[in-house]
């Protein structure tokens, strides 16, 4: 029994390993064959892609496609019999990354074959072109007819135009073939077959680009002279010589004198247009002109006319530009102010509807809702009104631009005349525009200085709680007087002057002098004894009443409000008792005078000067400082002021200043640009370029602008301080 098991399990052994030998011999056989097939399938794929460049499609290159995706596949079977066979392993690991690499590259490759012809007839179609323009032009100046230069002008605009587009066109193409090459090219790999398979892939995408840049160099060459337009060779050759005859002449003439009807007509429309669009046209309308004055220059000759026009047209085109771009600046300010004045007029609506609630309903809160939001408003309306006041200025720039155009000849008069009307037409409606605004929104502008805010709280006080009246008024009283510790009164301030201006004394020291020293310990023992007052035994007991009030509900938020004004007041009051007592800093009375007097100095010399920016921050280069004053008072007359004492020690910034606006300005019109709307905006760059610029290249990227500096002096005792109403 125990034989019979051994011989059993013997020969169940030996058929498990004939099996195993059978297994791995398999595995082996189609491994071995997989890999031919799929070296096979990429020598076919290189096979196709040698013949893509001669085919009529793209047919060859589609087949390798195919080929390639057929590996993907051979790959997949390859990966379950690998083994540890090192090829099969390559294959498996990198191949299926080849096969994605390539199908991309050649997707390329496809779109670089079907267009592979796109300006092929190019060539031919321009040359029909330019024969049919030439034969007609040459029956032209056989005739001798010189009114047909505008008919043969117009013919070749028109087929010069029509040349442009179809080059346009191919240059798009050649920036799509240039792109589709380069994606094409990046697939390079020198992996076993795979070499064979990039190379001629790379070899396909270089015979496409270069058969097909050929072909646009071809084009290039055929439609070089019908995209010259009317400066076709020929067309400019009869052109000139039809010109010469009598009737070319008094043609291009009448021509002339049609062009400037037209922009006197465009000028004169503008101020009822909805955009300055006519001025466009305008401009573009002058370029017609000075291409017609640069004809008749080339044809005068020793006629009189001709002569006159050639000589003396040239500066008035040129001289148009500025006048018609400030025009043009104008009408796009025209209509800015339209909405202020309804705007100003729904915010006092809407105010007002805010107080009558208040009133009707008693509400105590509305003694500090309605100061807030006036105040909010106020703020707004301040900045916006200051602006368009500063804004003026540069309207009356543009005008006086406009108004310089002066040409001498009788033909241009009316030009300038128009030009003048439309101008003072439009500065005009703005200026009422911006007088209305001014009676819709200055009272905005007060905050709760508006009478009717005024009014409103006068009267919600007589109709709320008396209690609260009474300590919102005797808080209000306390909150006065703190706040005059620090804003000075007018007689403390008219004390310091006249201690001041008693001495030789440098404004940017140290009131270190005896005279000032004595005065200000004056002023400052003066407000010591308000300060003890203040946060003594008075602060106590507003803040006593406060917070009693505090718990009435229909009172709390108005006791709120007035408990933390005052104790902000209340921390502000004590720290000026630190250090001994002393004032240090800008908390010295000497030091508040003169930077409240030296802003008084400043805002009054903007108005003087007037300032087209007036310390205004944002120039690159100067970090936070600013210059004083920016301002064009005509053709070269570009300045910047920098506003200081007489006689005052100290860096002059003025050259500083001036070189970092020059570049600022200079860089925003190379750039075709405006500035940005805090420094001036598109209407003050456009006042710049046409009173700054030192050159006159037609290409503004090559002009540069001329500004000028200098330090403007006031007497910091002139005149007596002046109290702030």
């Amino acid at each position: 029994m125990e034989m019979k098991r051994a011989l059993f399990a013997a020969l169940v052994a030996v058929v498990v390993l004939f099996a195993i030998k059978v297994g791995y011999a398999d595995d082996e056989s189609d491994r071995q064959s997989l890999i031919r097939d799929i070296d096979g399938m990429l020598r076919d794929a290189a096979s196709s892609l040698d013949g893509a460049v001669s085919d009529s499609s793209a047919s060859d290159i589609e087949s390798a496609r195919s080929k390639v995706r057929d590996v993907r596949s051979k790959v997949s079977s390859l990966e379950r019999v690998k083994g540890d066979d090192s090829l099969a392993n390559k294959y498996v690991s990198s191949y299926p990354r080849y096969c994605d690499d390539f199908d991309r590259a050649s997707q390329n490759l496809v779109q670089l074959k079907n267009d592979q012809r796109s300006v092929a007839e190019l060539p031919r179609r321009c040359q029909d072109l330019d024969k049919q323009l030439v034969e007609q032009a040459e029956q032209f100046e056989r005739a001798k007819d010189g009114t047909r230069i505008e008919e043969l002008r117009r013919l070749a605009l028109d087929v010069g135009g029509k040349a442009e587009d179809w080059f346009r066109d191919a240059d798009r193409k050649k920036d799509e073939m240039q792109r589709w090459a380069g994606e094409a090219a990046r697939f390079s790999i020198s992996d076993e077959q795979w070499s064979y398979v990039s190379s001629k892939l790379q070899s396909d995408t270089r015979e496409i680009l270069d058969a097909w840049q050929r072909d646009y160099t071809q084009a290039d060459a055929a439609c070089k002279d019908l995209r010259q337009r009317d400066r076709h060779p020929v067309v400019d050759r009869v052109l000139r010589n039809l010109a010469n005859t009598a009737q070319g002449k008094d043609a291009i003439y009448a021509k002339l004198d049609e062009k400037l009807k037209r922009i006197e007509s465009l000028v004169k429309d503008v101020v009822g247009a909805s955009d300055p669009g006519k001025m466009d046209e305008a401009l573009s309308t002058m370029s017609e002109i000075a291409s017609l004055v640069t004809e008749v220059d080339s044809i005068k000759g020793t006629d009189r006319k001709a002569t006159a026009i050639a000589e003396q047209w040239p500066e008035y085109v040129r001289s148009f530009e500025p006048a018609a771009r400030s025009l043009r600046a104008l009408k796009v300010s025209h209509h800015g102010l339209d909405p202020a004045d309804d705007a100003c007029k729904a915010d006092a609506v809407a105010l007002g509807e805010m107080m009558k609630a208040a009133l009707e309903a008693h509400d105590p809160d509305g003694l500090t809702e309605v100061p807030a939001k006036a105040r909010e408003r106020g703020e707004h309306y301040r900045t916006a009104l200051t602006a368009m006041d500063q804004f003026r200025s540069t309207m009356t720039g543009l005008k006086s631009t406009v108004e310089a155009f002066d040409p001498r000849d009788e033909r241009w008069r009316n030009l300038k005349d128009v030009l003048r009307g439309s101008a003072a037409a439009i500065y005009e409606y703005w200026d009422k525009q911006a007088q209305l605004t001014h009676s819709e929104c200055d009272d905005l502008a007060k905050g709760d200085r508006n009478p009717a805010v005024e009014r409103f709280l006068n009267d919600l006080g007589n109709t709320t709680s008396n209690e609260l009246a009474t300590y919102q008024k005797e808080a209000g009283d306390w909150e006065a007087k703190a706040r005059g510790v620090y804003i000075l009164d007018c007689k403390d301030m008219q004390e310091l002057w006249d201690a001041w201006c008693s001495v030789e004394f440098e404004p940017n020291e140290e009131p270190e002098d005896s005279v000032v020293e004595q005065k200000t310990a004056e002023v400052i023992e003066r407000e010591r004894a308000t300060i003890a007052d203040l946060i003594g035994d008075s602060y106590t007991t507003l803040a006593a009443t406060g917070k009693r009030l505090q718990t009435k509900a229909k009172y709390a938020a108005a006791a709120g409000e007035v408990l933390k004004e005052l104790e902000k007041q209340k921390r502000r009051l004590e720290k000026l008792q630190d250090k001994n007592k002393e004032w240090k800093g800008t908390n010295n009375p000497a030091v508040a005078f003169v930077t409240a007097f030296g802003k008084q100095q400043h805002d009054r010399m903007n108005g003087e000067f007037s300032c087209n920016l007036y310390d205004k921050s944002g120039f690159p280069g100067l970090s936070r400082q600013r210059p004083d004053c920016v301002v064009v008072n005509g053709k070269g007359e570009c300045w910047i002021y920098e506003f200081k004492p007489r006689g005052v020690n100290g860096d002059d910034q003025a050259e500083t200043y001036r070189v970092a606006v020059q570049r600022y300005y200079q860089e925003k019109m190379r750039a075709e640009a405006d500035a940005d709307s805090n420094l001036g905006g598109h209407e003050f760059q456009t006042l710049v370029e046409a009173n700054c610029r030192e050159g006159r290249d037609a290409d503004k990227t090559k002009d540069t602008l001329l500004f000028k500096a200098t330090t403007k002096p006031y007497d910091r005792c002139a005149r007596r301080y002046e109290c702030e109403q």
